[in-house]
């Protein structure tokens, strides 16, 4: 590995000294990630786009997890880079990450609104508070409707997601995975109320995953918290799917285009007497699949 290092860092500074020359023009984007990838092998930096500006090497993608797009600039005579986020709710938020004997660090640089928002919020849960560094605010994120979810990792390297808005916690990997439920906090002292114990993924229909917390792409189910992108909101999924209920008087409020609490109560109250094509009895889960959008007749 050392070896590996001592030869991208000449192979770097070659040509760099090349460039400047006029001997070579460019160098290539895999030239760019490799030195990315060797100074800072924990991470991945498969962005969309990638580049050097001046002595900086940039990367602009997009995060499904902060919903938002954010670029990354490395200086290679740092040991650091910083990721700044452009827009989505994490709009403002500026990291510091490295790598630390193998490990990710992650320091926060600057707030978001959504951070802010947190630091307001997690007063009202002394039994998380303590345990939840800049590390974890990483993992700060916010759903369509508003909610703040935050995680926080095991040692078998499984992921908890806390919904501070609902307290509800779901499991993600390790030897916890699959658990989902509710806690309250007692003091320094969370108490659990588990749904779903660990290790029974495959038989569980009403998990919460990362859809729950994120926006989706029409290609998948639609969860809580979704919301239309069309720019035309009048003939977004979600917009149809209310109208509809509305005319079956199962939706209470004004078609909005987003998948909120009186929506996915709606669809719960529909599901319990909806029959798919072949006449079978649909999952009441709030859930809008296939089966459920044929059944509601907004299928072409």
């Amino acid at each position: 590995m050392v070896n590996v290092f001592i030869h991208m860092k000449l192979q770097e500074n070659i040509n760099r000294i090349k460039q400047v020359m006029g001997l070579i023009t460019e160098e290539t984007i895999e030239d760019l990630r490799k030195i990315l990838q060797t100074k800072f092998p924990s991470h991945n930096f498969n962005g969309n786009e990638i580049k050097r500006e001046g002595e900086n090497i940039t990367i602009k993608g997009f995060s499904k997890t902060k919903n938002g797009n954010y670029v990354i600039t490395y200086n290679p005579s740092d040991n650091f880079f910083t990721t700044d986020y452009i827009d989505g709710p994490n709009k403002g938020l500026k990291l510091k990450k490295w790598t630390e004997n193998g490990e990710s660090k992650v320091s926060l640089i600057t707030d978001s609104e959504l951070h802010i928002k947190f630091d307001k919020k997690i007063k009202e849960f002394p039994c998380l508070n303590d345990s939840l560094d800049d590390s974890h605010q990483e993992q700060l994120r916010q759903t369509n409707d508003g909610k703040i979810i935050v995680s926080g990792t095991y040692n078998d390297g499984g992921v908890i997601n806390f919904n501070l808005d609902d307290k509800t916690y779901v499991v993600k990997g390790g030897k916890l995975d699959g658990e989902q439920g509710s806690f309250l906090c007692n003091g320094k002292e969370i108490k659990w109320g588990k749904v779903t114990k660990s290790g029974t993924t495959k038989n569980v229909t009403n998990r919460m995953v990362d859809d729950y917390f994120n926006e989706v792409t029409t290609s998948k189910p639609i969860i809580y918290g979704m919301r239309d992108k069309t720019s035309e909101p009048e003939n977004g999924l979600i917009f149809l799917l209310q109208k509809k209920l509305k005319e079956l008087n199962l939706y209470t409020g004004e078609p909005d285009g987003q998948f909120g609490p009186l929506t996915y109560k709606a669809v719960k109250e529909f599901q319990k007497t909806g029959k798919d094509s072949e006449g079978n009895p649909l999952v009441s889960d709030g859930k809008v699949g296939p089966k459920t959008i044929q059944s509601l007749g907004l299928m072409d």
